[in-house]
């Protein structure tokens, strides 16, 4: 069973009336809560928030309507669907933003095992096109017109499957998961070079037609003008930016997730720059090391491998909602 998940309805609690339903539903099917690309892109924490909440509930998280959104398309390996339901109709249209959409969800499914779900499949054509596409699941009136349920249904053959992640990385920071699994790494690097290197990377995530998701976390320290300057040009560009670091939670916002770091925490003597998109990662992380009487030097490590961003991005993310307690409807 598939949740609709409108805008007004994210992180709201379930309707009294509805509540029978949808506990009868989790005894006895799949649950997964849908979300468009107009919501993504409306209200980004929120939706993040949604997706969260009802993996802990062990709901999947379905995806639609990304051919209509540029920044609902770019948080698609940042929310990490189960499943991604394209439209025959709008893919098929020449459109580039469906376009763009259909080689996203391929993409996305080979990398993490979504299920790519194709609707208004209407007559052969359409299903060929799915069956190129690697869409394992089709709606439409070529497999069926509209009506009342029957009374009993047989057990699905291929349900829609859950995606499970096999490792526990909660303990790990992004250096450790950069480095250990295998990114070049170099160390003895100064201040300067880092900074030249993250701001090559936030130039690349302002530039270009494709918008992308950014994680910070932010070298302790005062904030330098040149980085807040990058900072201002992210929120311009970005549909949805991650911070963490010291003295930063008031940059929270509809689509700025920001938590300030304790003292002592893991991540406080790191630094981290991810730039997210279907089709392009980036992911740096420094390590810094005290030198007595000389300016700090850094351990670095950076990979431009999807699985690495979205494992760094996915640590993250999951640090902010530990320390803001998850996002909350006002």
């Amino acid at each position: 069973m598939l949740v609709n998940a409108e805008a007004d309805s994210l992180i709201e609690p379930c309707p009294p009336d509805l509540l029978p339903t949808v506990l009868e539903a989790e005894r006895k099917l799949r649950v997964f809560v849908e979300l468009s690309g107009r919501v993504t892109s409306r209200y980004p924490c929120n939706a993040l928030e949604t997706a969260r909440r009802a993996r802990a509930a062990n709901w999947g998280v379905s995806i639609n309507d990304i051919e209509f959104s540029a920044a609902g398309l770019a948080l698609v390996p940042t929310l990490e669907p189960d499943v991604v339901k394209l439209n025959h109709s709008l893919i098929s249209s020449g459109f580039a933003q469906s376009s763009a959409a259909l080689i996203a969800a391929m993409g996305e499914s080979e990398r993490t095992g979504a299920a790519l779900l194709l609707e208004r499949v209407e007559n052969s054509d359409a299903a060929m096109v799915a069956k190129a596409a690697g869409a394992r699941y089709q709606q439409g009136h070529l497999l069926g017109r509209p009506g009342p349920l029957p009374a009993s249904l047989p057990q699905p053959l291929a349900p829609l499957p859950l995606r499970r992640e096999d490792v526990d990385t909660t303990a790990a920071t992004p250096w450790s998961l950069l480095h250990d699994g295998g990114a070049p790494a170099t160390t003895g690097i100064s201040q300067a070079a880092l900074d030249h290197l993250v701001l090559a990377a936030a130039t690349r995530a302002g530039a270009g037609d494709q918008l992308s998701v950014v994680a910070v976390v932010a070298p302790p320290g005062d904030v330098e003008p040149a980085r807040q300057a990058m900072f201002a040009m992210l929120l311009e560009r970005c549909p949805l930016i991650v911070l963490l670091g010291h003295g930063v939670a008031g940059w929270s916002d509809w689509r700025v997730r920001a938590a300030d770091l304790p003292v002592g925490h893991a991540l406080a003597d790191e630094t981290c720059f991810v730039l997210l998109a279907p089709g392009v990662s980036m992911a740096l992380a420094g390590r810094r090391h005290h030198r007595d009487g000389a300016a700090p030097v850094w351990d670095l490590a950076v990979s431009q491998r999807p699985e690495a961003g979205q494992a760094v991005m996915r640590r993250l993310l999951g640090t902010v909602g530990r320390l803001e307690g998850g996002v909350h409807s006002h």
